[in-house]
C-alpha cells in the first residue's frame, strides 16, 4: 500500500499519512519515524525471546523493517483518536467506510475486511479495529459500535497470553 500511495502522489509514504490523516484528526502523538531507532518518551519496553534462550529489550530497533505496513508508533490516545474517526466517517466517505467493514472469517479468531478486523464476543458485542504486532509488541486497537475502547499492548516476551484470556479481557471491557 505505502508503494501505491507514493506512486500516486508522488510523495513518500508517511508525508501522505502525515497530511491525510494525522493533522486532520490532531494525532499528536503518533509518528512514522523512517530508520530512527527508538521510542518517543515516555513508552513502554518491548522485549524479544532470541532462539538461545536470552531476552533482549527490542525498543531500539528500527522501525523500517515493516516499512508501511507497520513503522507507524502511536500512544493509546491517539489509537482511540484515530478509531474515532475512521470509524466515525471523518477520514472516509460513506461507501469505503462500508466497504472495510465487509469482512469475511479467517479462521484466525476474527474476520478480516480492507484493514479492519472484527471479532465477535461471546456475549454477542462486535469489536472492530485491528492489530499490529513488531519485535517485542503486539497492540489491539478495537472499538464496539456504541463507542467504547480497548487499546491494549501486550509485551510478548517468552509467553504470550492464549486467544482465549485475551478475549477474556476484552469480555470485561465490552460485555
Amino acid at each position: 500500500m505505502g508503494k501505491l500511495i507514493e506512486r500516486l502522489t508522488g510523495r513518500p509514504y508517511g508525508d501522505e499519512v502525515e497530511r491525510r490523516v494525522l493533522r486532520p484528526l490532531r494525532l499528536t502523538q503518533t509518528i512514522v519515524p523512517g530508520d530512527r531507532p527508538g521510542l518517543p518518551r515516555p513508552h513502554a519496553h518491548g522485549y524479544a525471546l532470541l532462539p538461545d534462550g536470552r531476552t533482549v529489550d527490542a525498543t531500539r530497533m528500527n522501525p523500517s523493517l515493516d516499512w508501511a505496513a507497520g513503522e507507524m508508533i502511536s500512544t493509546t490516545r491517539d489509537l482511540g483518536r484515530f478509531l474515532d474517526g475512521l470509524l466515525g466517517g471523518r477520514l472516509l466517505s460513506p461507501a469505503t467506510l462500508a466497504a472495510m467493514r465487509a469482512v469475511h472469517p479467517t479462521g484466525a479468531g476474527f474476520a478480516y475486511g480492507l484493514g479492519l478486523q472484527e471479532y465477535r464476543l461471546p456475549c454477542g458485542k462486535r469489536m472492530i479495529g485491528h492489530s499490529g504486532q513488531l519485535i517485542g509488541y503486539t497492540t489491539y486497537a478495537l472499538r464496539s459500535d456504541d463507542g467504547r475502547q480497548m487499546n491494549l499492548s501486550v509485551n510478548l516476551g517468552s509467553s504470550p497470553p492464549s486467544a482465549d484470556k485475551l478475549y477474556a479481557f476484552a469480555g470485561k471491557v465490552f460485555c
